[in-house]
C-alpha cells in the first residue's frame, strides 16, 4: 500500500476504491445521554467495505484517544492481510 500524505481529501478528487484498505474515513463525535453526561466516539471506517475497522466510545476526549484508534486500525488491517 503507497503512503499518503494525511489532509488530503481524496474522495473530493474522484478517488473511487476498488478493494479493502485503500482509504479510510474517520469519524470523531460526542453524544450527550441525559443522567449519564457526554460520551466521544471515535471510529474508523473502511471506504469500500463500509466495516467499522476500529471503533471506540469514552467519557473523556484528547487527541490521543483518535490516534490510538488509527493503530489499531493499522495491526488489525495488517493481520488480516497476511
Amino acid at each position: 500500500m503507497a503512503a499518503h500524505r494525511a489532509g488530503v481529501d481524496r474522495r473530493a478528487i474522484g478517488f473511487k476504491t476498488t478493494a479493502p484498505h485503500q482509504l479510510w474515513q474517520t469519524a470523531f463525535t460526542y453524544l450527550e445521554a441525559i443522567g449519564w453526561g457526554w460520551f466521544y466516539l471515535s471510529t474508523i471506517l473502511d471506504d469500500f467495505s463500509r466495516y467499522i475497522i476500529a471503533g471506540k466510545l469514552r467519557t473523556t476526549r484528547s487527541a490521543q484517544f483518535s490516534r490510538t484508534r488509527c493503530s489499531v486500525a493499522a495491526r488489525r488491517s495488517r493481520s488480516r492481510m497476511q
